[in-house]
């Protein structure tokens, strides 16, 4: 919020070409804006996708891959330590829970507004635009929210949304 951290997911090119000098390779990492100095807060074993601060600048939260095909939510102190995970798999047969990608943070960092992606369940889109046709198969998408105080997840609206959502980004007013 005061603009003195960073939070970045670091890249090295090395992993490509030198292996054993990569450093931290898609690691979650914290720059100092001030002195410069950067810090690893995760080994840089899982895909992170989306990184937001806590209001108080005093952990952030990520969304990562935990294996299982599944995307959860953790939080970590700027400081470093074990990453604490939020967020479990509910999808109940309904593919909710699985994905949870792109998100934004609500500006008390209670709720987070998310994509949740079902990978099992797709439908067929077609149509014209611009007198050109275009289709295609995309998964079905919900736009969740997940409650930091309770843990629990909330489909915003009833049904799935037939729309191109993938990739998706929806944030909340400051």
């Amino acid at each position: 919020n005061d603009g003195r951290y960073l939070s970045y997911i670091n890249f090295d090119f090395r992993t490509y070409f030198e292996e054993l000098e990569a450093d931290h390779d898609q690691a979650l990492t914290i720059l100092d804006t001030i002195t410069g100095e950067k810090w690893f807060l995760t080994d840089g074993s899982q895909y992170i996708r989306s990184i937001h601060f806590t209001p108080d600048d005093s952990a952030v939260i990520f969304s990562m891959d935990v294996g299982d095909d599944q995307s959860q939510f953790f939080r970590v102190s700027i400081t470093g330590g074990e990453p604490e995970q939020l967020s479990n798999s509910i999808s109940g047969g309904e593919g909710i829970g699985d994905h949870r990608w792109f998100f934004d943070m609500t500006p008390d960092g209670e709720w987070l507004l998310y994509t949740d992606i079902n990978f099992d369940k797709t439908f067929e889109y077609s149509g014209f635009t611009s007198g050109r046709f275009y289709s295609g198969t995309q998964y079905v998408t919900h736009l969740c929210a997940f409650s930091l105080a309770t843990g629990e997840t909330y489909k915003l609206f009833p049904e799935p949304q037939e729309t191109n959502m993938f990739g998706q980004r929806a944030s909340f007013s400051k």
